[in-house]
């Protein structure tokens, strides 16, 4: 079986549109959803009618337990406040009905665990893991067994990363395709669809591929100008956050690229007389 996991779509139409797109071309078996289906953007009845309609197994986080009543917003910062708000007003009652009857933790055909936020103390989408001490508190639980599956997939951190836990040792994987251990243990984060935090503005989810045992974090291009364009209509964009994440990520590509062009250089001059 093939799996995409997708989290944190948080009402991103474009974002969404384009990684199915991307799932198309994939042979994806089977698309599981970490939750935040809506918040922070301005699409919630589109996001969640695509959800609906192309069968995404979906479990709830925070941002829609809050857009449903389940969950008090006070907690959540100014701009995710004014989201639910807004969200709460826009969301057609069938579809918050829907995202209210979503379960917190779904074991998926046996093979991974699905959690939006973290496993101890116990399944929860408060707890962002965020840090190595919440990662290794969360393995203990996974390590239980109590679970049914050496394998979680969590969001809500919109932070990629897969982390491995064998032989006793806890380490972060740092490529993006990792061959999973038969022994080991592992907590793996997609990113965000809709609203990525890691420097990175493009569209994040993941494959998993339960007959190969491997993992592939993948990046998606979408139209973010017009998503920002859609929420700032509405209200709900700080468009610092756009801003920045747009900026750290150039950055890092015009650091690649210098350092391409650099060993380039170095290697011509190897090749050149008096060089």
């Amino acid at each position: 079986m093939r799996y995409a996991i997708v989290s944190d779509l948080h009402a991103n139409l474009e974002a969404l549109s384009a990684v199915l797109q991307n799932i198309q071309r994939e042979r994806i078996d089977q698309v599981v959803c970490l939750g935040d289906i809506v918040g922070y953007n301005a699409s919630p009845n589109e996001v969640v009618e695509l959800v609906l309609d192309r069968g995404i197994c979906s479990i709830a986080g925070n941002h829609d337990r809050a857009a449903t009543y389940q969950k008090d917003a006070a907690n959540f910062g100014a701009l995710g406040r004014r989201a639910i708000e807004w969200t709460r007003r826009t969301l057609r009652p069938e579809l918050t009905h829907f995202l209210g009857s979503l379960p917190s933790q779904l074991l998926v055909d046996g093979r991974f665990f699905a959690v939006h936020g973290a496993l101890h103390p116990q399944p929860n989408d408060e707890l962002h893991l965020s840090n190595d001490a919440r990662v290794a508190r969360s393995f203990q639980e996974l390590l239980t067994g109590r679970f049914g599956a050496k394998i979680c997939f969590f969001g809500h951190t919109h932070r990629a990363v897969i982390y491995e836990h064998a032989r006793g040792i806890l380490a972060r994987r740092s490529h993006p395709v990792v061959e999973l251990e038969p022994g080991a243990h592992y907590m793996i984060n997609p990113g965000s669809v809709g609203q990525p935090r890691d420097g990175d503005p493009r569209a994040a989810y993941a494959v998993f591929d339960s007959a190969k045992a491997t993992v592939e974090l993948k990046r998606v291009d979408y139209d973010v100008n017009r998503a920002a364009r859609r929420a700032r209509a509405e209200g709900l964009l700080d468009e610092v956050p756009f801003m920045r994440r747009s900026v750290v990520w150039m950055g890092h590509k015009f650091g690649d690229g210098r350092d391409l062009l650099q060993r380039g250089l170095n290697l011509a001059r190897k090749h050149v007389p008096g060089g």
